[in-house]
């Protein structure tokens, strides 16, 4: 113990990086439809009754707030660097990226991008109230039985819906 206390700080310790934010896949593209063709989709993601499905990261959705209503990309991109540097070099890679999809589709890309946030959590609900109903058939609890059945059901045609939606090509006829 004595030479560990007397020999000092090692200078070759491990010092950790922190980690970085990244967007899942969908959210990236979710950000580059709305620095592309903001006109075009801010109208879909104004829709949006829970915009915490995209994000729990209140800066992302600032972020995301203030492009659907009208603030410049420039400034956005300012108070991203002050506020959140990870989501100024996402906004930043997303505006010099090309191409990703066409002006006449960027709207029903958009509903699909969007789908795809509502399936997961309509999965998680589902897979949610499975456990419930299974609780339900162990304790004998007819009442909730049904009504998570009657719940259960609901949400899987929401599921088949929107995997129908996450299905189309953007811009197909529904």
């Amino acid at each position: 113990l004595e030479k560990q206390v007397g020999a000092g700080v090692r200078t070759d310790a491990f010092v950790a990086t922190p980690e970085r934010w990244k967007p899942d896949n969908d959210l990236a593209h979710l950000l580059w439809l709305l620095v592309h063709f903001r006109d075009h989709v801010a109208p879909v993601l104004a829709q949006v009754e829970d915009p915490t499905a995209f994000s729990e990261n209140d800066f992302v959705l600032d972020g995301m707030a203030r492009l659907v209503m009208g603030e410049p990309f420039a400034e956005v991109l300012r108070w991203a660097e002050e506020a959140m540097p990870d989501l100024a070099r996402i906004l930043s890679r997303a505006a010099a990226k090309e191409g990703l999809y066409k002006e006449e589709v960027a709207a029903s890309a958009m509903r699909q991008v969007v789908a795809r946030f509502d399936l997961r959590r309509v999965d998680g609900r589902i897979g949610a109230i499975q456990r419930e109903i299974r609780r339900c058939e162990t304790t004998g609890d007819k009442s909730s039985y049904v009504a998570h059945a009657t719940e259960l059901g609901a949400l899987l045609t929401k599921q088949v819906q929107l995997k129908r939606e996450t299905t189309r090509r953007p811009g197909a006829p529904s």
